[in-house]
């Protein structure tokens, strides 16, 4: 594959591992967990958006189960392990001269965390769905990324670890690439292999 002009990484189980929460709250919540897990599918792309703040969120678990909730579990459980193979993709792909920016679904709870984080230096800019008002797999998602850019879908370039949201790039012409892996991505944006 030749190189694309523009790369969009997914954050979550791309450059990130163990992003997931849910376990980590149903284990607090115990035998409450059911209200959360409720709520969390109802409201996840209001989350996502950003028209749902976390304090919004837990207060309408906390009514449902009855009890007190203090804290912010979307966050105080947010632990992130960093892949520094796929770091070095990115690293890769910006020494040859490309633009790589993060497109991310996420909450507001978790890029605070984030955002001043050494993680996100190694992209040219982010994009967060919270902050932009749509998530994948919407199209919107992909469109302002590439509006925001300058960049037409054929010089594209977008990989993420879930195939709803690689499907809904390709549908509107950008080249996805469902990650299963550092070394298999390096395979396919045609950089050398460090194995």
């Amino acid at each position: 594959m030749g190189k694309r002009q523009l790369y969009i990484f997914d954050l979550g189980n791309v450059v990130l591992c163990h992003v997931d929460v849910v376990p980590a709250i149903t284990t607090i919540l115990a035998e409450k967990a059911g209200h959360f897990l409720n709520r969390y599918e109802t409201h996840m792309d209001e989350l996502m958006t950003g028209a749902m703040s976390a304090e919004r969120f837990w207060s309408l678990v906390a009514g449902d189960a009855q009890i007190e909730i203090t804290k912010d579990y979307l966050a105080e459980c947010f632990e992130p392990v960093l892949d520094p193979a796929v770091l070095q993709v990115i690293d890769d792909l910006r020494a040859s001269g490309a633009r790589v920016v993060c497109g991310t679904n996420t909450y507001g709870s978790h890029y605070a965390l984030l955002k001043d984080s050494e993680t996100l230096t190694h992209f040219d800019k982010v994009y967060a769905s919270h902050i932009m008002g749509y998530a994948k797999p919407v199209r919107e998602f992909y469109t302002y990324i590439m509006e925001q850019e300058g960049y037409e879908p054929q010089d594209v370039f977008f990989t993420d670890d879930l195939q709803k949201n690689v499907s809904a790039a390709t549908n509107i012409g950008i080249t996805a690439h469902q990650f299963i892996g550092a070394e298999p991505l390096r395979k396919v944006l045609g950089l050398p292999t460090l194995e």
